[in-house]
């Protein structure tokens, strides 16, 4: 055992071919010992000295063979290895030499640039290079060979004429010749640029949107500081952006108003829905009033971060409001104060269109008084059923009104209340009419005892 560790080791020192040497002379020693095993042993002359170091140069010679082909073997899986990971990996690979010619491609590079392998070298890159992107190889290629340190860029290449987008990564080494050489590793990014101009689009529509909305719009932190405010909230308020990037509530509104904005601010960043008030600002042009809503504002991990406030501009409409209130107000003194009747009615017609009746709309207290009626009596009923004696000619002169629109001043006697009326009536809307009543009984008694006096004696009575 212990001769065999000692041979062992002084094998280890020897050099491949003293060590070959070595292990063919073992298995000739086996062999010898094979074939002379029961035989007398003799001493060796020339002759078994020839044929003892032709033997052991057979079996250097096989065991040679044998390296070969496992050292063939190996060469071979490290081939397939090598055309698995070169020729058949996701991205495409050039080698370049200093002047832009192209020296080897991998598969995957001919298929992007749709270019057989064969007549892709020696081709020139700039050949498969979009011409509006030359300069940005140019610069690219520069810099690479300026300062030796690895470049990135995105430029579009040609595939049968046809640009994509591709990503160039390229690093400079020295070939076996010494002269540098350029690799560069081309992934096609087309997809990725198209998502990129898509988002960049989205983005500046939504930009002018902001901007140029109607609407002003003001973001602020969950602090209530202001992070950006469109042209018009500018515009709502007055002043530059610059007066109000990064300054809080209470640095911009009065203390009753920043509170308010900010307990306002906080309900809202605890609330799914949009917040909605109406009130006004004090601002040196005067009084304005907005109509804001208040909304969360969610990013893409669902954390809120912040609020947008958007506040339309109501102060025509808040005005007008109160200019038609003041305006109904004094309707509604003339309304009911006025000593005439005034109701409002809508006309009923027959098939054939021929005024048969008519509806109470509305009436004023003085109506009441004049005909003796409420409102209660009166309010959604016919005249009809109101006045169930009232003279067809009532109904025919309010039914002209209301179907021609054109007014009409009529005086005529109603049974249903003993008197005498003066009318005025014209239409505020089709099939509507509207009318002015005044007692005139009094007049037409009047009249009636002046005409009588006219034709009788004061005295007997009798007719003249």
């Amino acid at each position: 055992m212990k001769n065999q560790g000692d041979e062992k080791e002084r094998n280890e020192t020897l050099s491949p071919e003293q060590g070959l040497r070595q292990r063919a002379e073992a298995v000739e020693r086996e062999k010898m010992a094979t074939r002379l095993e029961g035989d007398v042993l003799m001493p060796p002359d020339e002759t078994d000295k020839t044929i003892h170091e032709l033997h052991v140069h057979q079996i250097e010679l096989e065991m040679q063979n044998d390296e070969l082909r496992r050292t063939q073997s190996e060469l071979m899986e490290t081939k397939a290895r090598y055309f698995d990971l070169y020729d058949l990996a996701p991205v495409g690979y050039l080698t370049l030499s200093d002047k832009g010619m192209i020296l080897e491609a991998n598969l995957t590079a001919s298929t992007l640039l749709g270019v057989e392998r064969g007549a892709l070298v020696k081709k020139r890159i700039s050949q498969v290079i979009f011409r509006e992107d030359q300069d940005i190889y140019y610069r690219h290629r520069k810099a690479l060979f300026a300062t030796g340190d690895p470049q990135n860029c995105d430029l579009r290449m040609l595939k049968n004429d046809v640009p994509f987008w591709a990503h160039l990564s390229a690093t400079i080494q020295n070939a076996s010749s010494g002269s540098p050489v350029c690799r560069v590793i081309v992934s096609d990014v087309s997809e990725r640029k198209q998502a990129e101009n898509a988002l960049s689009e989205s983005r500046e529509q939504y930009q002018g949107l902001f901007d140029y909305s109607g609407v002003g719009i003001g973001y602020y932190s969950p602090e209530g500081v202001v992070i950006s405010y469109n042209k018009k909230a500018l515009e709502n308020i007055g002043g530059q952006i610059d007066d109000y990037i990064g300054k809080s509530f209470a640095e911009i509104f009065p203390p009753k108003e920043a509170s308010l904005y900010m307990s306002r601010l906080k309900m809202a960043l605890s609330s799914h829905e949009p917040q909605e008030y109406e009130d006004y600002l004090t601002l040196e042009s005067g009084r304005v009033w907005f109509s804001s809503t208040f909304t969360r504002v969610i990013n893409e991990n669902g954390e809120v971060v912040g609020v947008q406030i958007s506040s339309l501009d109501i102060t025509e409409r808040k005005n007008a409001e109160a200019a038609l209130r003041e305006n109904e107000e004094k309707y509604r003194l003339l309304y009911t104060a006025m000593s005439q009747g005034l109701a409002l009615h809508e006309i009923i017609t027959d098939e054939g269109g021929k005024p048969v009746d008519y509806v109470f709309l509305d009436i004023n207290e003085s109506y009441t008084r004049l005909l003796g009626v409420t409102r209660e009596m009166c309010i959604g009923k016919r005249i009809t059923e109101v006045m169930p004696n009232v003279e067809q000619y009532w109904i025919d002169i309010f039914g002209k009104v209301a179907l021609t629109g054109v007014p009409s001043y009529y005086e005529n006697y109603l049974a249903a209340t003993g008197g005498y009326y003066a009318t005025y009536s014209y239409s505020p809307k089709k099939r509507q009419f509207a009318v002015l009543v005044t007692d005139i009984t009094e007049k037409k008694t009047y009249e009636e005892n002046l005409k009588h006096l006219s034709y009788h004696d004061q005295l007997t009575g009798l007719y003249n």
